[in-house]
């Protein structure tokens, strides 16, 4: 059941994606097509949410469970305190918003990105140190976030800094 499930998502992800990149890139995104930006960070994260859990089985239901509600935490946090990135608010493009505060589609932002660099690191470093995959891990997702940060901001507009700070503002 969860192959077929996984089966479904891939082609409706490849499916919206053919048609998504030639309607951005000649810029014919019809009125309403905004949604598709939360649908084409969903999708995907869900699809690697199901990679976990079928390569992982509960512990890569755990792990879905962490970096999603992880992630949605830290934002919350950043976005209602201004720690730990500084001040920032989202504007409104990436929709349904958690609580009105968090677009849904960033935890599955992370959960794109997060086993990526962890699946790295496991590359880099073998299997033997695994405090060290986890930290640079963390290094390559932090790096991974730093070089798609114009375009989220600047391109995107998925967000605006309030304030500026020493990489971005």
């Amino acid at each position: 059941m969860r192959q077929r499930a996984g089966r479904i998502l891939w082609a409706i992800y490849l499916f919206l994606w053919a048609w998504s990149v030639p309607l951005l890139a000649l810029d014919l995104v019809p009125a309403g097509g905004e949604l598709m930006s939360s649908v084409m960070l969903i999708l995907p994260g869900s699809l690697c949410g199901w990679w976990l859990i079928e390569r992982f089985e509960s512990a890569g239901a755990a792990a879905v469970a962490v970096i999603l509600v992880g992630s949605w935490a830290t934002e919350h946090i950043g976005v209602t305190t201004g720690w730990p990135f500084g001040a920032y608010r989202y504007n409104g493009v990436l929709q349904p918003e958690i609580g009105g505060v968090v677009p849904l589609a960033i935890p599955f932002a992370w959960l794109l990105v997060v086993p990526g660099a962890l699946e790295i690191a496991r590359l880099v470093l073998g299997h033997v140190r695994p405090l060290a995959q986890i930290a640079l891990a963390g290094v390559l997702a932090m790096l991974f976030d730093m070089v798609i940060e114009p375009a989220a901001v600047y391109v995107n507009g998925y967000w605006t800094w309030l304030e500026s700070g020493p990489i971005f503002g």
